[in-house]
């Protein structure tokens, strides 16, 4: 429907088949987003992103899914913002880590990236573990020297938190 000549019959049918459907409104919503969009009617598709957004809050709908379909048709930005709201929702600061920090790096923010990762791999306990996403994530220079800054920053604040020295120990075994 998306990739047809006439996306104004994708519009129609959407609206008149998938949104009154109660199970299937946040879909139908992103793709008459995603319609809108390649119309060029912005402000328009930005309010069926938001009421995305609205379902994935209020019926907790799987916001991996959503992420990876913001991701897949170029929306970083409501990506960002599924994670931000899931967060707050839950209380949680620390939920959903390797997916802000993907969208981070895609984004080129490597502070960001790399404060997500540190987070992260603060919860792991494999050091294989701990040196692979390190690999993964932490290709330049400047990411590495994030990286470092922010681990010191860690051990200065919390210095009876034993994993951030654990980490720069193996951060530094690798280097």
């Amino acid at each position: 429907l998306l990739k047809g000549k006439n996306i104004g019959k994708s519009e129609n049918w959407i609206k008149k088949n998938v949104l009154p459907l109660k199970n299937y409104e946040a879909w139908a919503h992103f793709y008459l987003g995603v319609i809108l969009k390649a119309q060029n009617k912005t402000s328009e598709s930005q309010k069926h992103f938001n009421k995305v957004l609205e379902h994935i809050n209020a019926e907790r709908l799987s916001p991996t899914e959503f992420i990876a379909l913001f991701q897949e048709h170029h929306l970083p930005e409501y990506a960002t913002k599924v994670i931000s709201n899931v967060r707050v929702q839950l209380g949680n600061p620390n939920i959903l880590l390797l997916e802000m920090a993907a969208l981070a790096q895609e984004a080129g923010d490597n502070e960001l990236m790399v404060r997500e990762i540190v987070k992260h791999i603060a919860f792991l306990r494999n050091k294989d573990l701990i040196q692979s996403t390190m690999n993964e994530y932490l290709k330049t220079d400047e990411q590495l020297e994030i990286f470092e800054r922010v681990i010191y920053e860690h051990i200065q604040n919390n210095p009876n938190q034993a994993v951030y020295n654990e980490i720069l120990i193996t951060h530094l075994i690798q280097k």
